[in-house]
């Protein structure tokens, strides 16, 4: 299936998007530093999932036991140590998502810097069979099933640029004068 990145116009801010969607998700979120928490809460408890496109997964807020096998990871921000855990019916805000292989990690150190308690990271694995629709300024968010909405019907792109997935990455390519270059897209 095609993969486009879609820019709208500041226009768009008229539509309420109000549309009655299966499987879909329709919340606010709340901003900080750039990163997007989306709320959520189960028996009771409340929970803050950051989403976040460059993440390869669902990646759990945990500390991992002595008992746990884990794996040192290097990458851009660091390294860290993570483990895996299988996840039985994952969902967010009642869209179920299904079951899924997630990593745990500790995230304290986010934690500790945006001041807020981190449940986990929503990552490519549990986005990619939907659409992502986000709106920075009324800080709302959209994700539905592929094909699933009529929000294009109401609202079309100014621009569509096609992109391609390396990894997890959503990945555009970008000439400056007579160079090329290739950019992966991570909210």
């Amino acid at each position: 299936h095609a993969c486009y990145a879609q820019i709208f116009s500041k226009k768009a801010k008229s539509h309420p998007y109000e549309l009655d969607i299966p499987r879909s998700l329709e919340t606010k979120f709340d901003l900080q530093g750039g990163l997007i928490f989306i709320a959520d809460e189960a028996e009771d408890q409340p929970l803050n999932f950051l989403l976040d496109t460059g993440a390869p997964t669902l990646i759990l807020n945990e500390s991992i036991s002595a008992n746990r096998s884990a794996t040192r990871v290097v990458g851009v921000n660091g390294a860290a140590t993570i483990s895996n855990k299988k996840v039985k019916d994952f969902s967010v805000q009642g869209l179920p998502i299904g079951n899924m292989r997630s990593y745990l990690t500790d995230l304290s150190s986010i934690e500790a810097i945006k001041k807020k308690a981190i449940t986990g990271i929503l990552g490519y694995k549990v986005l990619k069979a939907f659409e992502l629709f986000i709106d920075y300024d009324r800080r709302y968010l959209m994700l539905f099933e592929q094909g699933a909405s009529d929000l294009h019907a109401f609202i079309q792109p100014v621009e569509a640029i096609p992109l391609h997935v390396k990894g997890h990455f959503p990945i555009v390519k970008v000439k400056i004068g007579k160079r090329t270059y290739f950019f992966a897209i991570d909210t």
